[in-house]
């Protein structure tokens, strides 16, 4: 089976539109069965030697040409690229207004950094005053603590006769 070996496709149609990028043309189809039947000139079963001229059929390179060459071209081609003085005046207000407006967002940004810096200055003011009142509260909690722990050689005595277990009874 032919499709199978060189055309791994899952659906007709994709096989079908492989054979027409091959250049094969349908030419019969059975109504009653589904058939369809290609053709291709130099797919013959006793000319194996005009196999190589089944190819992919490629639309014709268009010759590349640099953006600058492109502007060139069209600035050379006439009056299409040339604005009316009423979209030139337009685009020069349009410019105007951007300028405003980036002149305007620079200024928020500065504004708001110098707000920034300050209020991390008084931050980092206030931070050895909290960091040392911590540690102090943290010294104290632990000398606290050292007084109400039980001695860490002490067994606790089991009673077993005792309903509930205290270990430190």
């Amino acid at each position: 089976n032919v499709s199978r070996i060189y055309w791994r496709q899952s659906s007709f149609g994709s096989f079908s539109r492989q054979l027409h990028m091959y250049g094969f043309k349908r030419t019969y189809e059975d109504v009653g069965t589904g058939q369809y039947k290609y053709f291709h000139e130099s797919f013959q079963q006793s000319k194996r030697e005009w196999l190589p001229l089944v190819s992919r059929e490629v639309p014709p390179r268009k010759p590349y040409k640099r953006p600058l060459e492109e502007y060139r071209d069209s600035e050379a081609g006439g009056d299409d690229m040339h604005w009316a003085p009423q979209q030139a005046a337009h685009m020069a207000a349009q410019l105007a207004a951007l300028s405003h407006r980036v002149c305007q967002l620079e200024c928020s940004v500065a504004s708001r950094l110098s707000l920034l810096q300050q209020k991390l200055d008084a931050v980092l003011n206030a931070l050895p005053i909290v960091v040392n009142g911590y540690q102090q509260a943290q010294q104290m909690s632990q000398q606290k603590s050292a007084f109400n722990t039980v001695a860490p050689n002490r067994v606790p005595q089991a009673n077993p006769m005792a309903t509930s277990f205290d270990p430190y009874s």
